[in-house]
């Protein structure tokens, strides 16, 4: 990470977690070069960079922006379905993925292939 923000001579001074933590001046100093650092990128910057070193991390989306976004369909998180109702519609697909891949024996139990109406919903 140090590298990816031109900072690798910071390595040394953060490794020392008891002297940062036991110095407040030296904390805040920390804390105000790091949010200099994440002042200089956009959000969804920082989300690629992270991405890229393979570091967890996403921003904050409405529901809006999490549905259209290219991550969210391809890993079938947001799926499109023809409701016999509401006609076309995004929802929620896969929600928990335990493997790096596809097991094609699960295929049928996904939403977008179950052929049945969904219950009613009383009002």
């Amino acid at each position: 990470f140090l590298e990816s923000i031109d900072h690798i001579e910071w390595l040394e001074q953060l490794t020392d977690t008891t002297g940062l933590l036991s110095d407040e001046t030296g904390l805040n100093l920390w804390v105000n070069r790091f949010t200099e650092v994440w002042q200089n990128k956009t959000a969804l910057e920082w989300e690629n960079i992270m991405d890229e070193l393979g570091i967890p991390g996403t921003m904050c989306r409405t529901i809006d922006e999490w549905l259209d976004s290219e991550q969210s369909v391809i890993s079938g998180a947001t799926i499109t379905i023809d409701d016999p109702i509401f006609g076309k519609m995004k929802q929620a697909g896969k929600i928990v993925r335990l493997y790096n891949h596809d097991h094609g024996n699960l295929a049928s139990a996904r939403a977008s292939q179950i052929e049945k109406p969904p219950p009613e919903v009383n009002r």
